[in-house]
């Protein structure tokens, strides 16, 4: 019987540039991450780096611990995982000891009544106006769309999470980057004739396919991912 292939760090260099794994790797032997739990398939963990407040790194693995999203909340954007994801997963592979086992979403929710379900998520909408405008977005679209399913068939999450935010960090960038005085003038409003909808709309039309396909589990990550790159832009 051929053996599942297992998360190496052969499969991580493959994942990172040159550059990005070997910082990464630093990052990983100066004991930058922490924090750093499972859930199921999902690896989350805290990654200590040149900002203030640490990064917050997100892993989905397959059912042979293979890499099928990853995402960090720092503007990497120039090809591959980024050097907090490789130091996540350094970890993950040589220090699995250290990884909290935390209960899935699916277990914590499970035997909730509808009135406790409704209560956490006014809670945490709450605390997040991130939260309540997916939340807003989402219920609207299934409002419109009574007849589609409301669970996803699969765990794997098929959007490129990675790609979606190095997507709008590059379109805010290049927002950034325009020149206020390219009209030999100085034009306090370089840049805002550059519609962030341009590089959003295609995500969000990802998003109404998902729904539509009743992918809600891919849908309300992909639009998350959507708003909090955008709070940040």
């Amino acid at each position: 019987m051929t053996q599942a292939p297992q998360l190496t760090e052969a499969f991580v260099r493959e994942l990172a540039t040159g550059q990005s794994f070997d910082r990464g790797y630093r990052y990983y032997r100066d004991r930058s991450v922490f924090e750093i739990a499972r859930r199921g398939n999902l690896i989350t963990a805290k990654v200590e780096g040149s900002d203030y407040e640490p990064y917050r790194v997100q892993v989905a693995l397959d059912d042979s611990h293979l890499v099928t999203n990853a995402s960090c909340t720092c503007p990497y954007d120039w090809g591959g995982i980024c050097k907090h994801i490789v130091a996540t997963l350094l970890v993950t592979i040589n220090e699995p000891e250290t990884i909290v086992e935390k209960p899935t979403l699916d277990a914590l929710l499970d035997g909730l009544t509808a009135d406790q379900l409704r209560k956490i998520i006014l809670s945490m909408a709450k605390e997040s106006p991130t939260t309540a405008e997916a939340l807003e977005r989402a219920t609207t679209w299934l409002r419109e769309r009574p007849d589609i399913a409301t669970t996803s068939s699969s765990g794997i999450v098929p959007i490129d999470i990675v790609a979606v935010r190095r997507d709008i960090h590059k379109g805010f960038r290049e927002i950034g980057e325009v020149d206020p005085f390219h009209h030999d003038y100085y034009d306090e409003y370089a840049g805002y004739e550059l519609n962030p909808s341009e590089f959003l709309e295609p995500h969000l039309d990802d998003v109404e396919a998902l729904l539509d396909g009743g992918d809600i589990a891919t849908a309300v990550t992909l639009i998350s991912a959507v708003i909090d790159t955008f709070v940040d832009g």
